[in-house]
């Protein structure tokens, strides 16, 4: 079958690396697979992004869009109508993923006669005044029209959704009245099997060290004050601990202002650390390391961190309102409780405490995500539901 996926961009990005590895495996089961995007910034992209074929704007257009959020306000929407239209003669299947893919497809199915299967990652919603001040009012607008009205009535043109969780597929339908079908996210096992702790171990002298880690932007919905606050409330008891940020964001300076403010009110040395931007390599290794893995977000469809942790054998301690928490709960590899301080304190103090009974817990959730969560499933089960 000839598949035509669309994706606004593809840069480093949970729901751009879904696309990629899904047009990669795609290609090797033998479809014609190829992604319409408006730019490309393969750098920080898995390696496997590179194998796979992409349909761009010419280079002066893509720069443009790579640029400039206004540029690609005001005309991404137009050029990547224009760019899945002359692209999609004699395609079997349109396959959106991020807004405004699905209006494209669903305009241009319209036209070419070209059925809809929609990756819904996560439906448009509106975000607050207050978030506009940190996100920008470049984003209030895109996401306030996304989330319009317009974009229930165009998906009704879409034949069938593939949704991450059971809670994105509540909110599915919820928003749309829309059935859909759940297929949990691949990761890539064996790439966390390469070894690289005992370099990062010797580095940062990490030898008898109870380490915390959080891996993601750094921004209010990944919620990382959660994870602060929890340590606070654990660093007494726990001498040996320290808690690392890994990832860059917006968020940055006011965490720091309060690491600084809770430090200057109680303890010296808090022990907390923040490492920017990491590759995949050094945040597998930093994954090897680690005791417990934080991830305590605010709406969030998913949640690839829990899964790659598990890889490394490493448990994690995660927010209910993620749609990877339900997983790990049915399948007791993973802790589960809401967004706030004082139940992830005790979380953390159980793994603690108990240590020989979370890592038969890890080894548990390495071997069921090693059989049931591969790119290679994902791309099975995509099929199934595009040919179904």
């Amino acid at each position: 079958m000839k598949i035509l996926i669309i994706q606004p961009w593809i840069k480093q990005g949970g729901a751009e690396n879904i696309s990629v590895y899904l047009a990669y495996y795609l290609k090797k089961r033998g479809e014609e697979v190829k992604i319409t995007a408006l730019f490309t910034d393969l750098k920080k992209s898995p390696p496997i992004a590179s194998q796979v074929d992409y349909l761009l704007p010419n280079k002066r257009l893509s720069q443009l869009f790579k640029k400039s959020k206004l540029f690609f306000l005001l005309f991404g929407p137009l050029v990547l109508f224009w760019l899945t239209f002359i692209h999609s003669k004699e395609v079997g299947l349109l396959n959106p993923h991020n807004f405004p893919s699905c209006w494209v497809a669903v305009l241009v199915g319209k036209l070419r006669r070209v059925p809809v299967v929609w990756h819904c990652h996560e439906p448009p919603t509106r975000i607050s005044f207050k978030e506009a001040k940190s996100l920008g009012w470049l984003d209030f607008l895109g996401w306030f029209f996304a989330s319009s009205l317009v974009d229930k009535l165009l998906v009704k043109g879409v034949k069938k959704i593939i949704v991450p969780s059971k809670k994105t597929q509540k909110e599915v339908k919820q928003r749309y009245g829309r059935s859909s079908r759940v297929i949990n996210l691949g990761v890539d096992f064996n790439f966390y099997q390469q070894r690289g702790r005992e370099k990062l171990k010797c580095r940062y002298n990490l030898s008898n060290k109870f380490i915390l880690i959080n891996v993601g932007k750094l921004s209010p919905q990944k919620n990382q004050v959660v994870c602060l606050e929890a340590f606070k409330l654990v660093s007494k008891q726990i001498s040996e601990g320290i808690l690392v940020l890994i990832g860059e964001g917006q968020d940055r300076k006011r965490l720091r202002a309060l690491i600084r403010n809770k430090s200057s009110s109680g303890r010296k040395n808090w022990r907390v650390f923040f490492t920017g931007f990491l590759s995949p390599e050094e945040v597998r290794n930093w994954y090897q390391v680690a005791d417990i893995n934080l991830f305590s977000p605010v709406n969030q469809s998913w949640g690839f961190t829990p899964i790659e942790a598990l890889c490394c054998r490493v448990v994690s301690i995660v927010s209910d309102d993620c749609g990877v928490a339900s997983v790990l709960k049915k399948e007791r590899i993973g802790l589960v409780c809401p967004a706030k301080a004082k139940p992830f304190a005790e979380n953390i103090i159980r793994v603690y405490r108990q240590r020989s009974k979370f890592e038969q817990m890890g080894q548990k959730g390495h071997l069921w995500v090693k059989k049931n969560l591969t790119w290679e499933e994902y791309a099975e089960k995509t099929l199934q539901v595009i040919t179904g």
